[in-house]
C-alpha cells in the first residue's frame, strides 16, 4: 500500500501528475469534488484552510514579525542547537539540486532559510522568506503548515497546493519535537521547483529531523548532568534536609526520600509546594535559572491563603509567601464561595452556588479536581472546603463597614467583585456589597460621596453625582467635576 504522506513515487510522470493535480484543483475550486486523483489527507487540508478563509487565486501572507526581531525568535525557538545537524543532513541537497532547507518555529514562523541562491529569489514572489506564517491559514495548503497541523512528516507537490501560486513547487516537511517533553518545537523543510521533486525527500527530511532530535537529546543530557552536579555542591555539606532536584520545567530529576513524580507545579520564582506523599518542600532556584533544589519542609500542613478578587488585573491566589497566582474564573467563584462557608459545602450545594439549578454535578467536580491541582493540599473533599487559613479581599471591606470605617471600605474596593460571574452566589454577594457600600458613602458627606464615585461602580451612579452637586460647598474643586459626569450621563 502506497504511503499516504507521500505525494510522488520513482514512476510518476511529474508533468502528468502535475496536471491531473490541477485538474482535480479546479473541479473542488469549482464547487465539485476533487476526485480519486487528491489524497485524502491533501482534502483534509484544503478543507481547513478554506474555513480559514485563504483566497486561493490571491493568497494574502502573513508577516509574523519585523526583520530586526529575527534573531530574538531564533533563539527562543530552541532550535538553534540542532541546526548543525540539520544543515549536515540538508545543506548539500539544498545548495546543488535547486532546493532550499527551511525551519520553522513551533507556531510556524519561518526562522532559516538557506540554499540555492536562484531558487531563494524564485521564493521571495510567493513571500516565502524569513519572518513570515507558514501555516495552513497563513497560506494554504503546505507540506510545512500540513506537517504542524497533523504532526506528521509529509510531501506536498504541484497542485496539492492550496493556492495557485504555489503549484509550480513542490516540499516535503517533517516536525522536530522537544525530547524532554514531546512538545512540538518547529518543522524543517525541503522545498524546490516542481520538476526536481524525488520521492525519497520525505524520508532524508525525517532523518535529519530525527538526528536534530538526537542532538537536541544529547544537550540536554549534558545540561541535566550538570545540574546534577551543581544539586550536589549545593547540597553536600549544607546541613539541610534535601528532597530533589528539578529542571527549569518542572521535571523531577532527582527525588530523594522516597516519593515519586515525572514532573512538579512550581511557583514562578521558587516558593513551597507539597510533595507526592503529604510532605511540604520549599522550591530555591539555582544559578541562571537551570532548576530548583527541593528543601525537605516537613510534614506538610494547609498554607494560607490570600484571595484577590476585587483587584483591576483579575482574581489571583496568593499561597503563603508565594507569589499570586492567576486564577481561572470558575476557580476564583468556587475558592470565595468557599470562602463564604468554612464548614463546607457538597457537590449539590456547590454546584447550585456556581450554575443554579441548571448545574450539573459532574462540571464541578471536574473544576474542583484541577483546583486541587493548582493548589496542592489547600482544598479539601466530602464536602468542599478550604483545609487552612484564608482571607480574601473582599471580606476585609465588609469588615470596615462593620466597623464603621466607610473611607477604608471604599479605599480597598478596588473594582467589583467578579464583575464577568454570572454564579448565583457570587451575583448576590456583588449586589449586596455595591449596596452597602452605597448606602455607607451617601451617609457618610460629601467625603464619603466622592470616595463611592471614584470607584467603577460609582462613577456612572446619577443620583450619588446629584447629592454630590446638591452637598458640596461652591468652592468644592469636585462639584465642577461631578455636574459636568452627571450632565453627560444625562445627555447620554
Amino acid at each position: 500500500m502506497r504511503d499516504p504522506f507521500i505525494a510522488i513515487d520513482a514512476a510518476t510522470n511529474l508533468r502528468s501528475q502535475a496536471r491531473t493535480l490541477r485538474q482535480c484543483w479546479e473541479r473542488a475550486r469549482g464547487g465539485g469534488t476533487a476526485g480519486d486523483g487528491v489524497r485524502p489527507l491533501i482534502e483534509a487540508s484544503w478543507r481547513r484552510t478554506e474555513r480559514a478563509g485563504v483566497d486561493p487565486e490571491y493568497p494574502d501572507p502573513r508577516q509574523a514579525f519585523a526583520p530586526d526581531a529575527l534573531d530574538d525568535h531564533r533563539d527562543a525557538s530552541g532550535l538553534r542547537d540542532c541546526l548543525g545537524a540539520l544543515r549536515a543532513c540538508l545543506s548539500p541537497l539544498a545548495s546543488e539540486s535547486a532546493h532550499v532547507m527551511v525551519v520553522t518555529d513551533a507556531d510556524c514562523r519561518i526562522l532559516w532559510m538557506e540554499g540555492d541562491p536562484n531558487v531563494r529569489r524564485r521564493a521571495e514572489g510567493i513571500v516565502f522568506q524569513e519572518g513570515m506564517d507558514w501555516t495552513e491559514r497563513s497560506v494554504g495548503t503546505n507540506a510545512i503548515g500540513t506537517a504542524l497541523a497533523i504532526d506528521h512528516a509529509v510531501q506536498v507537490f504541484s497542485a496539492e497546493h492550496f493556492s495557485a501560486k504555489q503549484h509550480p513547487w513542490w516540499c516535503s516537511a517533517a516536525p522536530i519535537h522537544d525530547p524532554a517533553t514531546g512538545a512540538l518545537l518547529g518543522v524543517v523543510d525541503i522545498s524546490g521547483p516542481m520538476h526536481t521533486a524525488h520521492p525519497h525527500s520525505l524520508a532524508l527530511v525525517s532523518a535529519a529531523a530525527r538526528l536534530a532530535e538526537q542532538q537536541l537529546r544529547a544537550g540536554l543530557a549534558a545540561r541535566e548532568e550538570r545540574l546534577r552536579r551543581a544539586y550536589l555542591e549545593h547540597t553536600v555539606g549544607s546541613g539541610r534536609a534535601a528532597a530533589g532536584l528539578l529542571a527549569a520545567d518542572g521535571r523531577v530529576l532527582l527525588a530523594e526520600g522516597g516519593w515519586r513524580a515525572a514532573a512538579l507545579e512550581v511557583p514562578p520564582g521558587g516558593g513551597p509546594l507539597l510533595l507526592p506523599g503529604g510532605r511540604a518542600a520549599l522550591a530555591e532556584p539555582l544559578a541562571h535559572g537551570a532548576g530548583y533544589v527541593l528543601w525537605d519542609a516537613g510534614p506538610a500542613g494547609p498554607l494560607p491563603l490570600r484571595l484577590e478578587l476585587l483587584g483591576r488585573d483579575g482574581p489571583r491566589v496568593r499561597v503563603g509567601d508565594a507569589a499570586p497566582l492567576p486564577l481561572r474564573p470558575r476557580h476564583a467563584e468556587a475558592l470565595f464561595i468557599l470562602a463564604l462557608h468554612p464548614e463546607g459545602l457538597t457537590s449539590e450545594d456547590l454546584t447550585r452556588a456556581l450554575y443554579g439549578d441548571v448545574g450539573k454535578e459532574v462540571s464541578t467536580r471536574a473544576e474542583l479536581s484541577r483546583l486541587r491541582k493548582l493548589l496542592p493540599g489547600a482544598v479539601g473533599a466530602r464536602p468542599y472546603r478550604l483545609t487552612g487559613a484564608v482571607s480574601v479581599d473582599v471580606l476585609d471591606v465588609e469588615r470596615a463597614l462593620r466597623r464603621g470605617d466607610r473611607e477604608g471600605a471604599l479605599r480597598a474596593y478596588h473594582a467589583p467583585l467578579l464583575p464577568d460571574s454570572a454564579a448565583p452566589r457570587v451575583r448576590r454577594a456583588r449586589r449586596e456589597l455595591e449596596g452597602a457600600l452605597r448606602r455607607a458613602a451617601v451617609t457618610g458627606g460629601t467625603a464619603g460621596l466622592w470616595a463611592w464615585l471614584e470607584t467603577r461602580s460609582g462613577r456612572e451612579d446619577a443620583d450619588a453625582l446629584a447629592a454630590y452637586v446638591r452637598h458640596a460647598g461652591p468652592r468644592d474643586p469636585r462639584r465642577a467635576l461631578a455636574a459636568a459626569r452627571l450632565r453627560a450621563l444625562q445627555e447620554a
